[in-house]
Protein backbone atom coordinates (compact mmCIF):
# COMPACT_ATOMS: atom_id res chain seq x y z
CA UNK A 1 0.00 0.00 0.00
CA UNK A 2 1.16 3.31 -1.03
CA UNK A 3 0.97 6.80 -0.70
CA UNK A 4 -1.50 7.71 1.94
CA UNK A 5 -3.00 5.11 4.63
CA UNK A 6 -6.77 3.33 3.38
CA UNK A 7 -9.31 5.29 5.12
CA UNK A 8 -10.36 1.45 7.11
CA UNK A 9 -6.13 0.65 7.73
CA UNK A 10 -6.81 -0.04 11.19
CA UNK A 11 -9.55 -2.09 10.28
CA UNK A 12 -6.94 -4.02 8.09
CA UNK A 13 -4.16 -3.93 10.50
CA UNK A 14 -6.71 -5.67 13.09
CA UNK A 15 -7.14 -8.85 10.28
CA UNK A 16 -3.41 -9.18 9.43
CA UNK A 17 -2.78 -9.64 13.93
CA UNK A 18 -6.01 -11.74 13.76
CA UNK A 19 -4.62 -14.39 10.41
CA UNK A 20 -0.74 -14.22 11.51
CA UNK A 21 -1.39 -16.82 14.44
CA UNK A 22 -2.87 -19.11 11.97
CA UNK A 23 -0.36 -19.50 9.43
CA UNK A 24 2.32 -21.88 9.56
CA UNK A 25 5.98 -21.00 11.57
CA UNK A 26 8.30 -20.93 9.02
CA UNK A 27 5.51 -19.29 6.27
CA UNK A 28 6.30 -15.70 7.75
CA UNK A 29 10.31 -14.56 8.18
CA UNK A 30 9.09 -10.89 9.49
CA UNK A 31 6.30 -8.45 9.27
CA UNK A 32 7.13 -5.03 7.84
CA UNK A 33 7.58 -2.36 9.97
CA UNK A 34 4.54 -3.47 11.70
CA UNK A 35 2.68 -0.17 11.60
CA UNK A 36 0.18 1.37 9.22
CA UNK A 37 1.43 -0.21 6.02
CA UNK A 38 1.23 -3.71 7.52
CA UNK A 39 3.18 -5.62 5.37
CA UNK A 40 4.22 -9.36 5.54
CA UNK A 41 7.54 -10.76 3.68
CA UNK A 42 7.16 -13.70 3.04
CA UNK A 43 10.14 -16.19 3.19
CA UNK A 44 12.42 -17.72 0.82
CA UNK A 45 11.54 -21.30 1.01
CA UNK A 46 7.87 -20.08 -0.37
CA UNK A 47 8.97 -17.41 -3.11
CA UNK A 48 11.92 -19.13 -4.34
CA UNK A 49 15.31 -17.13 -4.60
CA UNK A 50 15.15 -13.43 -5.03
CA UNK A 51 11.74 -13.17 -4.60
CA UNK A 52 10.63 -11.86 -2.02
CA UNK A 53 7.32 -10.85 -2.22
CA UNK A 54 5.37 -8.42 -0.30
CA UNK A 55 1.95 -9.13 0.90
CA UNK A 56 -1.07 -7.30 2.40
CA UNK A 57 -4.04 -8.81 4.31
CA UNK A 58 -5.98 -8.05 1.01
CA UNK A 59 -3.97 -10.20 -1.31
CA UNK A 60 -4.47 -13.66 -2.20
CA UNK A 61 -1.15 -15.14 -3.73
CA UNK A 62 0.34 -18.49 -5.42
CA UNK A 63 3.34 -19.48 -5.36
CA UNK A 64 5.89 -22.03 -6.92
CA UNK A 65 9.38 -22.25 -5.23
CA UNK A 66 12.50 -23.48 -5.98
CA UNK A 67 12.03 -26.89 -5.49
CA UNK A 68 8.59 -26.30 -8.04
CA UNK A 69 5.93 -27.33 -4.59
CA UNK A 70 3.25 -25.34 -4.33
CA UNK A 71 1.95 -23.16 -1.11
CA UNK A 72 -0.99 -21.88 -1.33
CA UNK A 73 -2.47 -19.71 1.04
CA UNK A 74 -5.28 -17.33 1.80
CA UNK A 75 -6.29 -15.50 4.97
CA UNK A 76 -9.03 -13.18 3.89
CA UNK A 77 -11.34 -13.07 7.33
CA UNK A 78 -15.48 -11.84 6.70
CA UNK A 79 -13.99 -8.35 7.85
CA UNK A 80 -11.33 -8.48 4.72
CA UNK A 81 -13.66 -9.83 2.44
CA UNK A 82 -16.82 -7.47 3.09
CA UNK A 83 -13.81 -4.66 2.88
CA UNK A 84 -13.22 -5.82 -0.94
CA UNK A 85 -16.49 -6.29 -1.68
CA UNK A 86 -17.54 -2.53 -0.48
CA UNK A 87 -14.46 -1.30 -2.47
CA UNK A 88 -15.52 -2.77 -5.23
CA UNK A 89 -19.48 -1.80 -5.30
CA UNK A 90 -18.34 1.85 -4.69
CA UNK A 91 -15.87 1.44 -7.62
CA UNK A 92 -18.32 0.26 -10.04
CA UNK A 93 -21.15 2.48 -9.31
CA UNK A 94 -18.52 5.73 -9.45
CA UNK A 95 -17.26 4.32 -13.27
CA UNK A 96 -20.83 3.76 -14.17
CA UNK A 97 -22.27 7.38 -13.23
CA UNK A 98 -19.03 8.97 -14.93
CA UNK A 99 -19.43 6.75 -18.26
CA UNK A 100 -23.19 8.09 -18.35
CA UNK A 101 -21.57 11.37 -18.28
CA UNK A 102 -18.72 11.05 -21.05
CA UNK A 103 -19.73 12.59 -24.36
CA UNK A 104 -20.63 10.39 -27.40
CA UNK A 105 -17.54 11.17 -29.42
CA UNK A 106 -15.79 9.22 -26.67
CA UNK A 107 -17.88 6.68 -26.15
CA UNK A 108 -17.05 6.04 -29.50
CA UNK A 109 -13.31 6.00 -29.23
CA UNK A 110 -13.73 3.28 -26.19
CA UNK A 111 -15.98 1.31 -28.63
CA UNK A 112 -13.57 1.05 -31.03
CA UNK A 113 -10.80 0.37 -28.61
CA UNK A 114 -12.81 -2.53 -27.07
CA UNK A 115 -13.43 -3.84 -30.30
CA UNK A 116 -10.05 -4.38 -30.98
CA UNK A 117 -9.03 -5.60 -28.12
CA UNK A 118 -11.57 -8.58 -27.81
CA UNK A 119 -10.59 -9.20 -31.48
CA UNK A 120 -7.31 -9.93 -29.92
CA UNK A 121 -8.08 -11.75 -27.21
CA UNK A 122 -9.85 -14.09 -28.97
CA UNK A 123 -7.17 -14.51 -31.19
CA UNK A 124 -4.92 -15.73 -28.00
CA UNK A 125 -7.23 -17.78 -27.56
CA UNK A 126 -7.53 -19.55 -30.70
CA UNK A 127 -3.73 -19.92 -30.11
CA UNK A 128 -4.39 -21.06 -26.63
CA UNK A 129 -7.25 -24.00 -28.01
CA UNK A 130 -4.70 -24.67 -30.93
CA UNK A 131 -2.18 -25.77 -27.72
CA UNK A 132 -4.90 -27.73 -26.31
CA UNK A 133 -4.83 -25.56 -23.79
CA UNK A 134 -8.26 -26.60 -21.79
CA UNK A 135 -6.59 -30.40 -21.12
CA UNK A 136 -3.52 -28.53 -19.72
CA UNK A 137 -5.20 -26.61 -17.24
CA UNK A 138 -7.46 -29.23 -16.57
CA UNK A 139 -4.13 -31.24 -15.36
CA UNK A 140 -2.98 -28.59 -13.05
CA UNK A 141 -6.75 -27.90 -11.83
CA UNK A 142 -6.30 -23.97 -12.73
CA UNK A 143 -3.66 -22.88 -10.49
CA UNK A 144 -3.15 -19.79 -12.35
CA UNK A 145 -6.87 -18.82 -12.30
CA UNK A 146 -5.89 -18.69 -8.31
CA UNK A 147 -3.98 -15.29 -8.99
CA UNK A 148 -6.77 -13.52 -10.65
CA UNK A 149 -7.92 -11.34 -7.66
CA UNK A 150 -6.78 -7.94 -9.17
CA UNK A 151 -6.67 -8.61 -12.40
CA UNK A 152 -10.28 -7.15 -13.46
CA UNK A 153 -9.33 -3.66 -14.88
CA UNK A 154 -11.41 -0.62 -15.88
CA UNK A 155 -11.10 -1.96 -19.26
CA UNK A 156 -12.79 -4.93 -18.76
CA UNK A 157 -15.51 -3.14 -16.94
CA UNK A 158 -15.65 -0.48 -19.50
CA UNK A 159 -16.43 -3.68 -21.81
CA UNK A 160 -20.03 -4.48 -20.20
CA UNK A 161 -21.24 -0.45 -19.35
CA UNK A 162 -20.45 -0.36 -23.03
CA UNK A 163 -23.01 -2.46 -24.16
CA UNK A 164 -25.50 -2.02 -21.17
CA UNK A 165 -24.62 -4.89 -19.65
CA UNK A 166 -22.96 -5.61 -15.66
CA UNK A 167 -20.13 -7.45 -15.37
CA UNK A 168 -20.36 -10.61 -13.63
CA UNK A 169 -20.89 -10.49 -9.89
CA UNK A 170 -17.81 -10.60 -7.93
CA UNK A 171 -17.19 -13.62 -4.96
CA UNK A 172 -14.42 -12.05 -3.04
CA UNK A 173 -14.73 -15.55 -0.59
CA UNK A 174 -12.74 -16.89 -3.83
CA UNK A 175 -9.22 -16.84 -4.70
CA UNK A 176 -10.69 -15.22 -8.10
CA UNK A 177 -13.87 -13.80 -7.82
CA UNK A 178 -14.51 -14.42 -11.28
CA UNK A 179 -14.51 -18.16 -10.80
CA UNK A 180 -17.35 -20.70 -11.30
CA UNK A 181 -17.98 -24.44 -10.82
CA UNK A 182 -16.97 -24.65 -14.63
CA UNK A 183 -14.21 -21.91 -14.65
CA UNK A 184 -14.04 -18.03 -15.30
CA UNK A 185 -17.23 -16.54 -15.83
CA UNK A 186 -16.11 -13.95 -17.97
CA UNK A 187 -16.35 -14.78 -21.80
CA UNK A 188 -13.02 -14.81 -23.65
CA UNK A 189 -13.35 -11.73 -25.71
CA UNK A 190 -13.92 -8.98 -21.84
CA UNK A 191 -11.44 -11.11 -19.98
CA UNK A 192 -8.65 -9.45 -18.20
CA UNK A 193 -5.30 -8.50 -19.99
CA UNK A 194 -2.96 -11.14 -17.47
CA UNK A 195 -5.66 -13.61 -17.59
CA UNK A 196 -5.74 -13.92 -21.54
CA UNK A 197 -2.16 -13.70 -22.00
CA UNK A 198 -0.86 -15.94 -19.41
CA UNK A 199 -0.47 -18.88 -22.27
CA UNK A 200 2.38 -21.56 -20.53
CA UNK A 201 4.94 -23.32 -21.94
CA UNK A 202 2.85 -26.91 -21.67
CA UNK A 203 0.47 -25.06 -24.28
CA UNK A 204 2.98 -23.08 -26.42
CA UNK A 205 5.60 -25.76 -26.69
CA UNK A 206 3.55 -28.31 -29.01
CA UNK A 207 3.04 -25.57 -31.17
CA UNK A 208 6.75 -24.78 -32.03
CA UNK A 209 8.62 -21.53 -32.83
CA UNK A 210 5.74 -20.25 -34.91
CA UNK A 211 3.45 -20.65 -31.89
CA UNK A 212 5.91 -18.84 -29.94
CA UNK A 213 6.24 -15.71 -32.20
CA UNK A 214 2.50 -15.70 -32.72
CA UNK A 215 2.17 -15.28 -28.97
CA UNK A 216 4.51 -12.28 -28.41
CA UNK A 217 2.97 -10.31 -31.61
CA UNK A 218 -0.67 -10.99 -30.61
CA UNK A 219 0.68 -10.64 -26.72
CA UNK A 220 2.24 -6.84 -27.83
CA UNK A 221 -0.76 -5.65 -30.08
CA UNK A 222 -2.90 -6.54 -27.00
CA UNK A 223 -0.60 -4.52 -24.49
CA UNK A 224 -0.61 -1.35 -26.39
CA UNK A 225 -4.41 -1.58 -26.68
CA UNK A 226 -4.65 -1.70 -23.18
CA UNK A 227 -1.53 1.32 -22.70
CA UNK A 228 -4.37 3.27 -24.75
CA UNK A 229 -6.71 3.53 -21.37
CA UNK A 230 -4.17 3.70 -19.52
CA UNK A 231 -2.79 6.97 -21.10
CA UNK A 232 -6.32 8.65 -21.33
CA UNK A 233 -7.77 7.65 -18.39
CA UNK A 234 -6.51 7.68 -14.92
CA UNK A 235 -8.61 4.70 -13.48
CA UNK A 236 -6.86 2.49 -16.00
CA UNK A 237 -4.02 0.19 -15.49
CA UNK A 238 -3.29 -3.76 -15.48
CA UNK A 239 -2.66 -3.91 -11.99
CA UNK A 240 -6.63 -3.67 -11.48
CA UNK A 241 -9.68 -2.11 -10.43
CA UNK A 242 -9.26 -2.69 -6.95
CA UNK A 243 -5.95 -1.37 -6.60
CA UNK A 244 -5.94 1.45 -8.88
CA UNK A 245 -9.31 2.64 -7.46
CA UNK A 246 -6.80 2.36 -3.98
CA UNK A 247 -4.58 4.94 -5.02
CA UNK A 248 -7.46 7.40 -6.96
CA UNK A 249 -8.57 7.90 -3.19
CA UNK A 250 -11.55 9.37 -4.67
CA UNK A 251 -10.95 10.51 -7.71
CA UNK A 252 -12.24 9.96 -11.14
CA UNK A 253 -11.36 7.16 -12.72
CA UNK A 254 -12.16 8.44 -16.79
CA UNK A 255 -10.51 11.89 -16.58
CA UNK A 256 -6.75 12.47 -17.69
CA UNK A 257 -4.17 11.14 -15.60
CA UNK A 258 -1.71 13.58 -13.94
CA UNK A 259 1.53 11.94 -12.89
CA UNK A 260 0.84 8.24 -12.99
CA UNK A 261 2.35 6.18 -9.85
CA UNK A 262 2.49 2.55 -11.14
Amino acid sequence: MLGKPHPEQGRIEECLRAARPRLPGWLLEAVGNGGPRGMIIASAQVTGPKNRTRLTSLSGHFFINGNAKRCRFFFWSSMTINLADRLWQGYLAQVAAEYAQLAPAERSWIAVELNQIADLQQELDGLFRRGDGPAVCRRCRGACCDCGKNHFTLVNLLAFLSVAERSPVADFNLPCPFLGSKGCRIEVSRRPFNCITFICDGILDPLGEAGYDAFRELEGQLRRCYLNFDQRYAGSSLRGLLIRGERLAGRPFLKPPAVRLD
